[in-house]
């Protein structure tokens, strides 16, 4: 992250430790619990990328290999189909396609520098190079072997930790589908009714089993067409249990928000005397948001995780001078788990730039302010304290019903009331490339800067760009300038769809049951029953 190696190497002060904190709380503070990530200047880049490369062409090859015979040496085991049973060729298959879909998925885990992709990939490679050693194919053999030796070799480079929540998450998964695919099985075989044999359960289990890893089992089907078919099932469940055990494995976890209340007051204890240097301060208390603090305490900042990105808002909260150590502890927290760093708006952008909560106990010092049309309520603005005389706008909410300009009314009105107040200046909403687009419609503006502004103009169908510009250039505002920092141009667009999800501008698809039930009828079958079904007889107080 060049900005901020820059901000650090500018700012002299002794904030950095010279020995990693070993965590508890004190003096009311929760110091970062981590373990310093290795020196990043020292790190040799090359060696996640290469490898993780490597394996994605490995695991591509394998997976192709099985799918044209002729290209890979399942060839010569298939000229012995016809004197071996497909035992052989069914098990080097299977096994060969699972390995490749396991490199293909952990091979973005190696770029990430993740411990558990490195100990996985080291046996899925060693039992690659043996498989096909063992068949004659020197030349993938050799290719698995060698990046196999890279990967022992700098082991140090793969440092990243995983989450101890998906690792459980996977194994619970793992046996749900496990159970799935035997019950799957179990049904096939009760409806072929063709077996050679009447098999005990157990029998049937233990194929059924067999059968997922490309094995064949003690049960005969009659014709042989039927235990292609159940063969070719199985094999297909068996790959996507472990292709899905593995993601869940990998994936990236969300954390939950572990700022403490305690937190929560030191934070207070900040901006109230250095909460007037950065209009952002105050929405590091959302409820959902992470904290890590420098080694002395004397600053922090707020974040959150969103896709696999680390995304702080805003400046450090505190001593300016103990900046440095919170920058140094968030980017090794960042390193450890292979997260990318990602500060958006520092130096008026920022994501998430609502506080989440209108009203809350220990926000006293917020500003409301509101409009009604004859007894009701069509407008609303929420303010949060920027230092001790200045306020931050959170919340901007109107009735559609509501006559046009609303909005400008109550800031119009909140700007009027501000003197009363003891407010000397009010932080309005961020507009971004709002430079892009003012320059871009000036006359002599060059070609590049007009056909991104017309890009600017062409987004903003979908997102709140020039329409956030416009609105705020009313009140002809005194424009601060902000800066989003990350660590290089390979990771803009995995921070730009993490800030458009933070902003709620990219919505996931979810699958909510409730909604579902609800378009399929269940939920007003389950009125129906509820209301057929006599009631049990309550209670009843006398008068």
């Amino acid at each position: 992250m060049q900005g901020l190696k820059h901000m650090t190497q500018t700012k002299e002060h002794s904030d950095l430790p010279p020995a990693p904190p070993t965590g508890g709380e004190e003096g009311g503070y929760t110091r970062a619990r981590f373990t310093r990530a290795p020196d990043r200047r020292h790190q040799r880049k090359w060696v996640p990328i290469t490898t993780g490369w490597l394996c994605l062409l490995i695991g591509l090859a394998d997976v192709i290999g099985v799918a044209i015979p002729g290209l890979h040496l399942h060839y010569r085991l298939h000229r012995i189909t016809p004197f071996v049973p497909g035992t052989m060729t069914n098990v080097t298959s299977t096994a060969t396609v699972i390995i490749g879909l396991l490199l293909l998925m952990l091979s973005h885990g190696l770029r990430r520098r993740k411990r558990r992709a490195w100990q996985a990939t080291t046996v899925l490679l060693a039992f690659s190079a043996v498989i096909h050693l063992m068949h004659g194919y020197r030349i993938q053999g050799a290719a698995a072997a060698a990046v196999l030796v890279v990967l022992l070799y700098f082991r140090g480079e793969f440092y990243a930790v995983g989450d101890p929540r998906t690792r459980w998450r996977a194994a619970g998964v793992f046996v749900a589908l496990v159970i799935a695919d035997i019950a799957i099985g179990l049904t096939y075989m009760l409806l072929a009714r063709h077996l050679a044999e009447d098999y005990s359960l157990w029998q049937r289990t233990v194929h059924t089993v067999y059968g997922l890893v490309g094995v064949s089992g003690p049960v005969q089907f009659v014709p042989d067409s039927r235990a292609d078919l159940f063969n070719l099932m199985t094999s297909t469940l068996g790959i996507f249990t472990l292709v899905v055990t593995a993601y869940l494995f990998l994936r990236p976890a969300k954390p939950a928000a572990r700022a403490t209340e305690a937190d929560a007051g030191r934070i207070r204890e900040l901006l109230g005397k250095y909460g007037d240097r950065d209009s952002l301060g105050y929405f590091a208390l959302r409820s959902d948001k992470n904290v890590i603090w420098s080694p002395t305490g004397k600053s922090c900042i707020g974040y959150r995780v969103v896709s696999g990105v680390m995304l702080a808002s805003g400046d450090p909260i505190g001593d300016p001078e103990a900046w440095p150590g919170a920058i140094h502890a968030f980017l090794d927290e960042a390193a450890r788990h292979a997260w990318v760093p990602a500060v958006m708006g520092c130096g008026e952008l920022g994501f998430s730039m609502a506080l989440g909560r209108v009203g809350g106990a220990e926000d006293g010092q917020c500003v409301v302010a509101t409009a009604t049309e004859n007894g009701v309520l069509r407008g609303l603005l929420h303010f949060v304290p920027w230092g001790s005389d200045g306020l931050s706008l959170d919340l901007m909410r109107r009735d559609r019903s509501a006559q046009p300009g609303v909005n400008d009314f109550l800031i119009v009105e909140a700007i009027k009331a501000a003197h009363e107040l003891g407010i000397k200046r009010i932080s309005l909403n961020f507009a971004v490339f709002r430079a892009a687009l003012e320059r871009g419609e000036r006359i002599g503006a060059g070609p590049v800067l007009r056909m991104w502004r017309r890009f600017l103009i062409f987004i903003s169908r979908w997102f709140q760009i020039e329409s956030l510009y416009k609105f705020n250039a009313k009140f002809c505002p005194a424009w601060e300038p902000r800066f989003c920092v990350f660590p290089g141009p390979g990771d803009a667009v995995r921070v730009g769809v993490a800030a458009l999800e933070a902003e709620a501008f990219l919505v996931w698809p979810k699958l909510e049951l409730r909604r579902l039930a609800r378009k399929l009828g269940l939920a007003r079958a389950r009125r129906r029953l509820r209301r057929g079904s006599p009631r049990p007889a309550t209670p009843q107080a006398g008068r």
